[in-house]
């Protein structure tokens, strides 16, 4: 059996690679060549840039594979290459595809809905108020579109993916750097967005691509698209405390309210203009695929940190990373906290808390010394 899978250089494209091997394909990477894990090395390369359907083409001429994974490139242009060339496809998209994510203020209440369904609505850019998030709303429904037109016409059978962040050994996101480089330069405590309260959803990259992969053998898998994230779940508060346990680096976690939020955007996604918070309801894969969590997210990242710390980001990654790591500002956003907290400390209330059900002190049928 034969395979391509375009991409492949990233988080969860060298698991899949070894996954599509150990299930006995003859597999061919195609990708641009600027990203070479070692991992690739036993397999055929094509170089050729999966932005455009014309260089692909070119480069692949008459061959057919029984099976193509779609990691990289524009899904709408290149999806409709392999109709009638391939009997199985498996597609790779994200979480922006549902509505609020990308333009929070455009939905009523604002933000994303808490466990997105696969069935349940998609965003909708006629309705949003950001131009660049309408566009790029605008791409992910056309690939989509694109791989699933081509399922219904009976040219290949298509899964799609639906990827939240990605963690793992070459992920090519940096917010988790963001923490890692302030315990790494001493720093004593770092400033925490909406007040570490965020929770966008998580996938590790063996977690991923046991979806993917899992999709091979599963007939229902056909036609469907599925929702990725890790069971466990945590808040950024909470995944900043699990880095710097792994680190063995203690740092004060300083919760700061959404009018500061700009002191510490390079925590959030997209600079804060997404949703501050992202979860996806998994049920469908666990239901259809079977999913359950290959390895659990605590695991995931300290063995993501480790690989991190052995490799830190070169210069061509930093150049696009949004994190100024301007501490002057950052001490006195924490200082300005603490002060107004000191100013406040004269007016400070600490509610008595009481439940609402009756606690009488001796039996009988009367309210009791509450009034309950």
């Amino acid at each position: 059996m034969k395979a391509l899978l375009v991409g492949g250089g990233g988080a969860t494209g060298v698991l899949i690679a070894q996954g599509l091997a150990a299930r006995g394909f003859d597999l061919t990477i195609l990708h641009r060549g600027t990203h070479e894990p070692p991992e690739l090395e036993p397999f055929r390369h094509i170089h050729a840039d999966p932005h455009f359907a014309e260089p692909i083409a070119d480069a692949l001429g008459s061959q057919t594979f029984d099976v193509v994974v779609l990691t990289y490139g524009r899904l709408k242009l290149i999806a409709p290459l392999f109709a009638g060339r391939c009997e199985r496809l498996l597609a790779i998209g994200g979480m922006p595809i549902y509505p609020g994510y990308l333009d929070p203020a455009a939905e009523k209440p604002a933000g994303m809905p808490i466990l997105a369904r696969e069935e349940g609505p998609l965003v909708d850019p006629s309705r949003m108020i950001s131009p660049g998030a309408a566009k790029f709303a605008t791409k992910m429904l056309e690939a989509e579109n694109a791989v699933m037109a081509q399922h219904h016409a009976g040219k290949y059978a298509a899964s799609i993916f639906r990827y939240p962040a990605i963690y793992g050994p070459r992920s090519m996101g940096l917010t988790d750097w963001s923490v890692v480089k302030r315990a790494l330069d001493g720093r004593e405590f770092i400033l925490l967005p909406d007040a570490g309260h965020g929770v966008i959803a998580r996938c590790a990259a063996e977690n991923a691509a046991w979806c993917v992969l899992a999709a091979l053998d599963c007939e229902a898998a056909k036609g469907e698209a599925f929702n990725c994230a890790d069971e466990d779940q945590y808040t950024l508060a909470q995944w900043s405390e699990l880095i710097l346990d792994v680190l063995g680096k203690p740092m004060e976690l300083v919760p700061i309210p959404p009018q500061l939020n700009w002191a510490a955007a390079h925590l959030l996604p997209l600079g804060g203009t997404c949703s501050a918070h992202g979860l996806l309801d998994i049920s469908k894969a666990r239901r259809i695929l079977g999913y359950q969590d290959q390895v659990r997210a605590k695991d995931a990242l300290a063995r993501a940190l480790r690989w991190r710390l052995a490799n830190p980001p070169e210069e061509s990654e930093l150049a696009n990373w949004a994190d100024p790591l301007d501490y002057a500002l950052e001490d006195r956003v924490k200082a300005e906290l603490d002060q107004l907290a000191r100013r406040l400390e004269d007016v400070r209330q600490t509610p008595e808390v009481v439940h609402p059900y009756p606690h009488p002190k001796e039996p009988g049928l009367t309210v009791d010394h509450r009034g309950r």
